[in-house]
């Protein structure tokens, strides 16, 4: 399904940023009329906790996050994961235009690996950590 919302042209380049590591992460919201995905912010903060701060548990976000991890062998790894953020306390007109535009910013952007999150347990660490290098192999 397509909600007919817009990728703003800033998407596509704080993402081409980030990979160029100029941004640990970037921040993407709708904008006040929800007709296009906006940047709402960019960092240079590696603090992951920070990061997942940017999540309100009453506002649907979505984000890009330059994770870097020690493989089992060792070696470092980064993989560049993209957060969909959906709190059950966001409104339901929210959710489901950020649902139904889901696939065309991740398209846009080219992303590979997603994590779904509709509370804080979703986000942790620990969990997303997995979930990247299972999505190494």
């Amino acid at each position: 399904m397509s909600s007919g919302v817009s990728v703003s042209d800033d998407c596509i380049t704080s993402y081409q940023e980030l990979m160029k590591r100029k941004h640990k992460y970037v921040v993407y919201g709708l904008n006040p009329t929800f007709t296009e995905i906006v940047v709402l912010k960019t960092s240079q903060d590696a603090d992951y906790e920070l990061f997942i701060k940017e999540f309100p548990n009453d506002q649907c976000r979505w984000a890009v996050y330059d994770l870097e991890y020690e493989a089992d062998d060792g070696g470092k790894r980064n993989k560049v994961v993209f957060v969909y953020w959906s709190p059950g306390q966001s409104s339901i007109k929210q959710r489901m235009v950020y649902s139904a535009s889901n696939n065309a910013l991740k398209a846009r952007l080219g992303v590979a690996l997603e994590i779904q999150g509709n509370d804080e347990e979703d986000l942790e660490f620990v969990n997303v950590l997995e979930k990247a290098k299972r999505n190494s192999r």
